[in-house]
């Protein structure tokens, strides 16, 4: 946990805002060094997926058969369904995971903000044009 533990302090907050199995891919994600942290805000700012390739996925827009079904994220634990977040429930996430980052690496609040800022952008976008 040396080195993430941004996100380990942001667990109480995920876990009473259906993000428990969210934690759990970005633990496992971090963890085992596939991405870094800002690499991952990368990633969910164009809609791409996330995977530890050992069967726990967060799945984004980029994935889905039909992207204008796209309504929610869907967290995959061991390749089980789990939990679902809202929109505003993985916008919330990352702005407080994100705020948790800035704290432990202050020196890359311009990136984290970029990424963020298109985060939201990508989202909030998506939903005001249906």
């Amino acid at each position: 946990m040396v080195g993430n533990m941004y996100l380990y302090n942001s667990k109480k907050f995920l876990s009473e805002h259906n993000g428990t199995d969210f934690y759990f891919v970005l633990s496992e994600i971090l963890n085992h060094n596939l991405m870094k942290y800002t690499d991952i805000l990368f990633a969910c700012s164009i809609g791409e997926s996330l995977s530890d390739m050992r069967g726990n996925h967060i799945i984004l827009d980029s994935d889905w058969d039909e992207p204008e079904d796209f309504g929610f994220i869907q967290c995959y634990v061991c390749e089980k369904v789990g939990d679902k977040m809202t929109i505003n429930e993985f916008l919330s996430a990352i702005n407080y995971i994100s705020q948790k980052y800035i704290t432990e690496y202050p020196n890359e609040f311009d990136i984290v903000q970029k990424y963020v800022d298109k985060i939201e952008s990508r989202y909030k976008s998506f939903f005001s044009s249906r």
